[in-house]
């Protein structure tokens, strides 16, 4: 078999994130900060500790061990290094969204996605913290 393209490498998508209301954001930031820490927390310890990831999913899941590692290196290939994906990304996700539904009005990505935060989080993990066993 000859590969002609790494889709992985080819195509990204937005497919997994965190919405919280504007009033939630408003009225309990810290909340929200405490959250996305601890998400971007175990999301790096997953990244570095394969076979301790697979070993703690498969307590709540009916699936097989060879499934989840299948799963878990698409996943894997899949992830950023900051948890978050391009301004060019969100906006070609926002422009194939607005083209599937015909939308005439094509939204400011801006105004749908938000990653400060979790950027802001990730810059100090990155200094500061290191996944451990």
């Amino acid at each position: 078999m000859n590969m002609l393209a790494d889709a992985s490498k080819e195509i990204q998508l937005v497919w997994n994130g965190v919405a919280v209301s504007n009033k939630l954001l408003g009225d309990n930031p810290a909340l929200v900060e405490r959250f996305l820490r601890a998400l971007a927390k175990g999301r790096e310890f997953a990244r570095r500790y394969k076979e301790p990831t697979i070993a703690m999913v498969s307590k709540y899941t009916p699936f097989p061990p060879d499934a989840l590692l299948v799963d878990y290196d698409t996943a894997l290939s899949s992830m950023t290094d900051e948890g978050s994906v391009s301004d060019d990304v969100l906006r070609e996700e926002v422009l194939t969204r607005a083209e599937l539904i015909k939308s005439p009005y094509v939204p400011d990505p801006a105004k749908l996605y938000d990653y400060s935060i979790i950027k802001k989080i990730y810059a100090e993990l990155k200094k500061s913290w290191k996944p451990k066993l």
